[in-house]
């Protein structure tokens, strides 16, 4: 699967929502996402621009690997491959005998909004102003975006590790308090 995803900073959630509702999206949410992203000690993935993430939305779990990042014309496209987990404890325990650790652990609230081909989710992590992540087919996301009042000049290709940095915000342990 692949993942084309941009984001818009410093977004006002309520009229992102009215917005979305009112193009016929379907709300999800909110939720609470908690991501533990594990690496080898010498960060093998990392230095890969990979990474393999285990995530809880709700009652459920998914790992995630994401491979390397290719620019797209629009949007950053990234290699994604997901499947659910049963025992979450035992698959912790799985990456640690192959000799990972989980070096980042990070909480947000997102709650999505569900149109045909498109998923726009408002994360919001602590200490930093809510966002939109829009994931589409390129050409759907140039579509929202202007939908939205947006142009591509106010949207970022950045990681999430990026934006928190931009707001000095610790990347490696951020939770609710």
């Amino acid at each position: 699967m692949q993942e084309i995803e941009l984001k818009i900073l410093n977004i006002n959630p309520q009229e992102i929502e009215k917005s979305l509702l009112a193009m016929g999206a379907k709300k999800e949410g909110p939720v609470l996402v908690i991501d533990k992203t594990f690496d080898f000690h010498n960060h093998i993935l990392s230095k890969k621009n990979h990474g393999l993430r285990l995530r809880q939305m709700g009652e459920n779990f998914f790992v995630t690997y994401k491979g390397g990042v290719q620019k797209g014309k629009v949007a950053n496209i990234i290699e994604e491959t997901e499947t659910t987990v049963g025992d979450v404890q035992i698959f912790e325990k799985i990456l640690t005998k192959l000799g990972m650790r989980c070096y980042k652990h990070r909480e947000k609230k997102r709650t999505s909004y569900i149109l045909p081909n498109i998923r726009c989710e408002v994360d919001e992590y602590p200490g930093i102003p809510p966002y939109l992540e829009i994931e589409a087919p390129q050409k759907d996301i140039v579509r929202i975006v202007e939908k939205l009042g947006y142009s591509l000049k106010d949207t970022t290709r950045g990681s999430v590790s990026k934006i928190l940095k931009r707001y000095n915000v610790k990347t490696d342990n951020l939770k609710f308090e």
